[in-house]
């Protein structure tokens, strides 16, 4: 019997989906329940580890002047071309 339910989980599980999830590809909100669990289980290490092309995006954004994030005081900031910062709130 427990080799029943396992094969029943197996048969809604697609690794390649969850994959596509965690690199964009897919929306989350549309995996199975057991695809739902491995996608959470990686994707700290997925986010801690970002791609070339991510970090590469990364810097385009933040060169351009329109990323947005906490500076190291935690105030709330935007990079501005050239790269300095302006806070926008908790100055």
């Amino acid at each position: 019997m427990p080799f029943a339910i396992w094969d029943s989980i197996m048969e809604n599980f697609d690794y390649r989906r969850v994959r596509a999830a965690l690199d964009g590809q897919l929306d989350a909100q549309l995996l199975t329940q057991s695809e739902r669990l491995a996608f959470e289980e990686n994707l700290g290490s997925v986010l801690a580890s970002p791609s070339a092309k991510s970090i590469q995006n990364m810097k385009a954004l933040r060169e351009s002047g329109r990323a947005v994030g906490y500076d190291e005081q935690g105030r709330l900031a935007r990079t501005l071309p050239g790269g300095e910062w302006e806070v926008l709130e908790g100055e």
